[in-house]
């Protein structure tokens, strides 16, 4: 549960929702092994409330963890050390921390001026009332023009590359002008890393609830992470001068035409890599003693908890998280619900 943000609580005797915003979640409270309710503190005060089935954590990759940390679900001498009672030594909660990440490669293209015109000031502050009023215009529709999927390698049984495509400078500024410039016509891509072998972590910065936790992505502690994203940079390199794009791309403005060699392209990879914002894995799903939660989310080591939302998964998936996020939480309805599920897909 986002530290500050929302608490949902669910109104056990109705058939409503109640939502309280702006609470913070402190943690689960246990009787006898059993998760019986969840401490959060609203307008300055404290409050708890009760299930009488089970509670479930929906705060993601970085505060479920942390939560469940909190409320001594963890490495037991990593809660010793901020002096939380242990309710059960699950080492893997927090660990395992994956996401994509990615960097860029971008051409100058005349041909595309006109949608770096688009953010003077004037005409973007008329396209926000177009928006605004009648929900039309260009700011209806996302800055990425196209969404590639590519391999790197041509024995690979699926892509490792995605190319996230777009039309528009990364560092563009709305102008007007007088103040400011457009950076001129553009077209590139972000060079994601779609099944990275690298593993970061959540821990706890202290058992205050309100303190963020410490979050280590470990980007490129493996040598195959750093490979495959240079070689990534190689083949889009290939796209962007293929014949399609004839007359189009001219100056290679990033990484740039002297960048060549293995040393160059990763030093210009670990200069400018950064996240996609698809965090997963913290609270593992499995059938190992080791995974945090097992094939129907509920937290191992106690009872009447259970993990929905994008920690669970084990390894990131080949694409967006987003849908996958929203399957997990459709399965965990009818998983709550008693229906009969679906058998598994033959694909």
């Amino acid at each position: 549960l986002p530290a500050g943000e929302v608490c949902l609580l669910v109104n056990t005797h109705g058939s409503g929702v109640t939502l309280e915003t702006g609470a913070l979640a402190r943690r689960v409270l246990f009787e006898n092994g059993r998760a019986v309710g969840v401490e959060y503190k609203v307008g300055g005060a404290l409050k708890t409330a009760r299930a009488e089935r089970e509670v479930i954590l929906s705060g993601g990759a970085y505060n479920s963890p942390q939560l469940l940390m909190l409320s001594g679900i963890g490495p037991a001498d990593h809660l010793r050390e901020h002096g939380i009672d242990v309710i059960h030594d699950s080492p893997a909660v927090g660990r395992n921390l994956q996401d994509h990440f990615a960097t860029g490669v971008g051409y100058h293209a005349p041909a595309f001026k006109h949608f770096d015109k688009e953010i003077r000031f004037d005409r973007l502050t008329l396209a926000v009332i177009q928006w605004a009023l009648f929900r039309t215009g260009y700011l209806m529709t996302l800055p990425v023009s196209a969404i590639s999927y590519i391999r790197t390698r041509p024995d690979l049984a699926q892509p490792d590359i995605e190319l996230l495509m777009g039309r528009m400078r990364p560092d563009a500024q709305m102008w007007f002008p007088g103040f400011g410039k457009p950076t001129g016509g553009f077209v590139g891509c972000r060079v994601i890393l779609l099944h990275p072998e690298s593993r970061g972590w959540v821990k706890l910065r202290s058992a205050i609830p309100s303190d963020k936790p410490l979050i280590f992505n470990d980007y490129f502690s493996t040598p195959k992470d750093m490979q495959t994203m240079r070689e990534g940079i190689r083949r889009t390199r290939e796209v962007y001068r293929s014949k399609p794009f004839e007359g189009i791309t001219q100056t290679e403005l990033f990484p740039g035409e002297d960048i060549q060699t293995d040393q160059e392209l990763d030093a210009y990879t670990r200069k400018t890599a950064d996240v996609i914002y698809h965090p997963v894995g913290t609270c593992r799903m499995g059938e190992d003693l080791e995974a945090v939660v097992d094939g129907q989310l509920r937290v191992r080591g106690v009872e009447g908890l259970r993990v929905v939302d994008a920690s669970v998964m084990p390894t990131v998936i080949g694409g967006h998280t987003n849908a996958p996020t929203i399957m997990i939480a459709e399965k965990a309805a009818d998983l709550l619900r008693g229906r009969e599920l679906l058998p598994p897909a033959d694909i």
